[in-house]
C-alpha cells in the first residue's frame, strides 16, 4: 500500500529559531532581497551576502542603510552586529526588518571601478541622487552624465 503524501507548495517559510532572523535589502535597481542571518551576523556579513547574490565583488564602496525611529537614514556599522543595531536604532516595522544597500561615499575616478556590475550601482546611485535634488549638479554636468550613461549601455 503506497503512502500519499501531501505537502505544501508555498513559497514563503518561517524561522524557528531564536537565533536568526530575516532583513530585507532594498537594492538601487529597485528590487527586493531577503538574507536569513544569525543574531550575531555583522553588516559585513550581510553586505556579503547581498554582494554575492548580485554577483559583486569590489564592495568597499557599498553600505547598508536603515530608517531610525526619528525617520532619518542611518548607515549601519557593519563591524557590529546587524539585530542589535535594527532593534536599538531601526524604526519598528512589520517582518523583516528593511536596509537599502547604496553608495557610502563618493570618490573621484569612479570610471576608474573595475568591477561592472559595481560601476553599475555606483551610477545608479549617482543618478538617483540627481534626480532625488540630493545631490546638486549643473546643466552641462548633467548632459555628460548623460553621455556616460549612454555610453555605458
Amino acid at each position: 500500500m503506497p503512502f500519499k503524501w501531501r505537502l505544501k507548495k508555498t513559497r514563503s517559510y518561517e524561522i524557528s529559531s531564536k537565533n536568526s532572523f530575516i532583513v530585507g535589502v532594498y537594492l538601487l535597481d529597485n528590487s527586493f532581497l531577503e538574507c536569513t542571518l544569525n543574531s550575531d551576523s555583522t553588516g559585513q556579513e550581510c553586505l556579503d551576502s547581498i554582494a554575492q547574490r548580485i554577483e559583486l565583488s569590489e564592495t568597499c564602496y557599498f553600505g547598508l542603510r536603515f530608517v531610525t525611529k526619528k525617520l532619518q537614514f542611518h548607515w549601519a556599522d557593519l563591524d557590529r552586529p546587524l539585530k542589535r543595531q535594527l532593534d536599538k536604532y531601526a524604526q519598528p516595522s512589520s517582518h523583516p526588518h528593511c536596509l537599502y544597500f547604496g553608495v557610502m561615499f563618493y570618490v573621484a575616478g569612479a570610471h576608474r571601478i573595475s568591477d561592472d556590475v559595481a560601476r553599475y550601482h555606483y551610477y545608479l546611485q549617482l543618478k538617483n541622487d540627481i534626480v532625488d535634488g540630493r545631490l546638486p549638479c549643473s546643466v552641462e554636468q548633467a548632459v555628460r552624465l548623460a553621455a556616460f550613461s549612454l555610453q555605458g549601455q
